[in-house]
């Protein structure tokens, strides 16, 4: 599980600052979010999730 998350966070970092490049701060913030799985997501991040 750890390199599973680990190999994650890696791609989120990656895909933000990518972002980041294009003006799209659209995964700012973002990281503990994806460490969910949906169905235990709380419902204060699910809007973001489902975009």
């Amino acid at each position: 599980m750890k390199i599973v998350s680990g190999a994650l966070d890696s791609v989120r970092k990656d895909e933000t600052k990518y972002l980041y490049t294009m003006n799209d701060k659209t995964l700012s913030g973002s990281k503990f979010m994806w460490l969910y799985y949906q169905e235990n997501l709380p419902q204060i991040h699910q809007a973001r999730f489902n975009i």
